[in-house]
This record gives structure tokens, C-alpha cells and sequence, in this order.
């Protein structure tokens, strides 16, 4: 739906910056898998996969984060990291 990719559209870009700003990673290098909203906090959950992590067979803790977007604020207000 229409909502949908704006949202997505959003959330990307909201996501990208965030990424090259603190991660200087390049578009190519990482891929999104959109989660969607999170009930507890509201805010908006998506995967940040690392190709080099793709790569990996082993379960180590690679490079790839999660991110937390308040939609209000426009802005990531958490960072996970896969165990």
C-alpha cells in the first residue's frame, strides 16, 4: 500500500543517515528488513543486515544492529546489537 512505502520510504532515510553518520558504511554494503511498529515503545523496528554478516555461517556477533525510530521525532533513539 501507498502508506506503507511512505512509510518505508521514512524510515529509510531516517535509517541511512543514521548508518553513514555513525557505522560510515556505504548503501551497498547493508540491506533493511522492516520490522515494523514495536507496541511497547511505539517506535518503528528495523534490521540493518551487514553483507559481511550474510557471509558468515557461524552465530558471532557480527556487525548488524537493529534500530529503534521514533516517527515523531524523526530520528533513531536506540541501536541493538544481535547477541
Amino acid at each position: 500500500s501507498d502508506t506503507r512505502q511512505s512509510l518505508h520510504k521514512l524510515v529509510q532515510e531516517i535509517a541511512r543517515d543514521y548508518i553513514s553518520q555513525r557505522k560510515k558504511w556505504h548503501s551497498e554494503e547493508y540491506r533493511f528488513e522492516y520490522l515494523g511498529i514495536n507496541d511497547k515503545d511505539g517506535c518503528y523496528t528495523l534490521y540493518v543486515i551487514h553483507r559481511d554478516d550474510e557471509r558468515l555461517t557461524l552465530p558471532v556477533a557480527g556487525k548488524s544492529v537493529e534500530l529503534h525510530i521514533n516517527l515523531d521525532k524523526k530520528r533513531v533513539i536506540r541501536e541493538l546489537h544481535e547477541q
